[in-house]
């Protein structure tokens, strides 16, 4: 028997008898100081907020033969005309959100730009499809150009409501 790099399975199991909270979705992109990377995620708003990341912080045309893949929001952050900014950051999230994760529901973005110390911060609500919560992620740009994403972990109130327009 030759020996290969993985297993061939030629029954599969769909009922493996784990609770939903014990089956993996998809990977963590954090790094968990102790517990390394790429853990696994078991929640569905979990997995929607690592995908709303990894949406938001992927220029349109990096992912290979998924061009529109993306939004436009890093290289608006890092423009010079505040209203501009002001103008186009809920409008880059929606059009983005709205093609490649229809699942997600936007209740509302807030956008605050500190002009003196040359800073963004985007705080994104949003709800998951039939979760009857709702969770958030902040993105903020500092005055040297380094971004930071803070998973907002604590349930925000205020559901899966009318998102915002």
């Amino acid at each position: 028997m030759p020996y290969f790099g993985y297993e061939i399975v030629e029954d599969i199991d769909v009922n493996t008898g784990l609770n939903p909270g014990e089956i993996a979705l998809g990977t963590s992109f954090n790094f968990v100081q102790g517990q390394g990377a790429f853990l696994p995620i078991n929640l569905t708003q979990n997995q929607a907020l690592e995908n709303l990341k990894h949406l938001l912080l992927t220029r349109k045309g990096e992912i290979y033969q998924k061009p529109t893949f993306g939004s436009d929001l890093l290289t608006l952050i890092f423009e010079h005309t505040i209203e501009e900014i002001k103008i186009n950051v809920q409008d880059i999230i929606k059009e983005a959100v709205g093609l490649w994760m229809s699942y997600i529901d936007i209740i509302d973005i807030l956008t605050n730009i500190d002009e003196n110390n040359s800073s963004i911060d985007i705080t994104i609500r949003f709800a998951v499809n039939d979760i009857p919560s709702s969770t958030a992620v902040g993105i903020s740009v500092g005055s040297g150009g380094t971004i930071t994403v803070n998973n907002i972990t604590a349930e925000v109130p205020g559901g899966s409501g009318t998102p915002s327009n």
